[in-house]
């Protein structure tokens, strides 16, 4: 069985703080790109859910002060 990927180009556009971000927003964590699912407050952090481009959901716990860097697609 053959696949092909298809290499979509992202540009960094700027670093968030995790209450700036919203669904859908595409972030590059561990050297991944996610899609943001949801962005919930939890004690003394943020709990995001995302997921990669094979669907492969992650649940992302980081602190308040944490940058995120935001993508998005090069059209």
């Amino acid at each position: 069985m053959s696949a092909t990927i298809i290499d979509m180009p992202y540009v960094k556009v700027d670093v968030l703080s995790p209450d700036q971000l919203e669904s859908d927003d595409i972030i590059k964590f561990d050297g991944e790109y996610l899609t943001v699912k949801s962005v919930d407050y939890v004690d003394g952090g943020y709990s995001i859910n995302a997921e990669n481009d094979f669907g492969e959901e992650y649940e992302l716990f980081v602190n308040d002060n944490t940058k995120v860097d935001w993508y998005i697609y090069e059209y």
